[in-house]
């Protein structure tokens, strides 16, 4: 009776169990997996490993994925799971991506990044996988240059370069402008001229003009340089020629005394001279006058009379004429009597003017005479002779006689003036001696 009991007691208890683990909930299932593989996975804040994993053993409810691998954006997901779910949750992560900016001097340089050509500068480039990189900046005309860029975050990065010429960028002037530039005997323009681009070397450089002579010079460039030449020519000599009318005036030339003319002025150098003409007794003449490069120039100077003349008649003849106390000549005696010629004296500066009139034995005439412009005046003058004793006499018998010589006759007779106005001749035969008597004239 008490094991037929047991056993019927056992039999109840496993059909309880049985009822019991029908009954109870399964536990959810869940499978991350990711691309790429091997990001990092918590549920819940708890760490579960690598992707791909599974997390067993969830409660049904509410759960937080979160996902993280160094270089891409954080991925989170809320995952809500019934009993006995099984779920595959997958994953694509993105990169993180850096903003580069590269800009350059000059613009529009080509930039690649490893190879791969992302445009011109300035430029922006705003998805670019974090790392690091082999940034080349290249433009033609100019020397390359490759940059090392770390882009390990999300910050902004700046690339700023300067670009230096792989060539030489040469200007050429001269002064005068215009003149013809040649390199190595090829023509490149004319000055002001800009040569561009020219790959380093050496050149023969040679800037020429017409009536200048030509300028050479060994150039030597090297990459990146911007030379600038200035070369001032030298112009081939020129003449100039000055004429007057009259002839004879003084020619000063930037005010130096140069000659009278005509006058030339050889090996003038081009450029403006100040060239003044003058002779007494006209106005004088100034002008600027342009010599031009390898040019024989003449300039004609027709000069104005300013001035008058004087006539002068003198009795006797032979006297001195001064004006101004400048001895200016003498008067000429006429065909008859002691009257002289008219004695002309021309180009006399218009005014006042002292004129004297001397001769040995006669007293000094002064007189005051206005010169009239393009006008003669005339003085006629008569001059008071001296007696003065000049010669003597001496007599065989001893006797000394003292006068003024008036005459030696060609038979040797003498004739003197012994006083004012009484006169003697002596015959050779009846005198010892003769001969001068040098005596101070008595003032006038």
């Amino acid at each position: 009776m008490f094991s037929k009991s047991l056993t019927i007691l056992c039999l109840v208890s496993i059909c309880a169990a049985s009822t019991l683990a029908q009954d109870a909930p399964v536990s959810p299932q869940l499978r991350v997996k990711s691309e790429p593989k091997g990001v990092a996975v918590s549920c819940d804040g708890i760490p579960q490993g690598g992707t791909p994993c599974d997390i067993p053993n969830l409660r049904p409810g509410t759960h937080l994925l979160t996902l993280t691998l160094a270089g891409y954006i954080e991925e989170r997901r809320t995952v809500v799971l019934t009993p006995g779910d099984k779920r595959l949750i997958e994953f694509k992560l993105k990169p993180l991506q850096a903003l580069i900016l590269v800009h350059s001097e000059p613009e529009g340089a080509d930039v690649s990044i490893d190879g791969a050509h992302k445009g011109k500068t300035p430029l922006l480039i705003a998805a670019q996988p974090l790392g690091t990189y082999r940034v080349n900046i290249t433009k033609a005309g100019y020397q390359p240059r490759e940059v090392e860029l770390a882009a390990t975050d999300c910050k902004p990065r700046k690339i700023d370069v300067k670009l230096a010429l792989n060539s030489a960028n040469v200007s050429v002037s001269s002064q005068p402008m215009g003149a013809r530039v040649l390199l190595d005997g090829a023509i490149k323009g004319t000055t002001p001229c800009a040569i561009d681009h020219l790959p380093a070397g050496a050149y023969a450089l040679e800037v020429n003009l017409k009536n200048y002579f030509p300028y050479t010079q060994q150039l030597i460039v090297r990459a990146g340089q911007t030379p600038r030449i200035v070369v001032a020519l030298k112009a081939k000599p020129s003449s100039l020629m000055i004429h007057s009318i009259p002839e004879g005036a003084r020619v000063y030339v930037n005010n130096q005394r140069k000659g009278v003319t005509p006058f030339k002025l050889e090996e003038a150098e081009p450029g403006i001279y100040r060239v003044r003409v003058e002779m007494p007794g006209y106005d004088a003449d100034a002008r600027n006058i342009t010599v031009r490069p390898a040019k024989s120039e003449s300039e004609e100077f027709r000069l104005t009379k300013n001035a008058g003349s004087l006539s002068i008649v003198t009795e006797p003849h032979s006297v001195k004429v001064f004006i101004d106390g400048v001895e200016v000549g003498t008067t000429k005696p006429a065909n008859e009597g002691n009257l002289s010629q008219v004695y002309d004296i021309e180009l006399i500066v218009q005014g006042d003017h002292q004129i004297q009139l001397v001769r040995e034995g006669y007293k000094t005439v002064t007189a005051t005479v206005t010169i009239k412009r393009n006008e003669t005046a005339a003085l006629h003058k008569r001059l008071p002779r001296l007696f003065i004793s000049n010669y003597f006499i001496v007599l065989k018998d001893g006797q000394r006689t003292e006068g003024m010589l008036v005459r030696r006759y060609p038979n040797g007779n003498i004739r003197l003036e012994t006083n004012p106005g009484i006169y003697k001749t002596f015959k050779k035969a009846t005198f010892g001696s003769n001969g001068s008597i040098t005596t101070t004239a008595p003032a006038p």
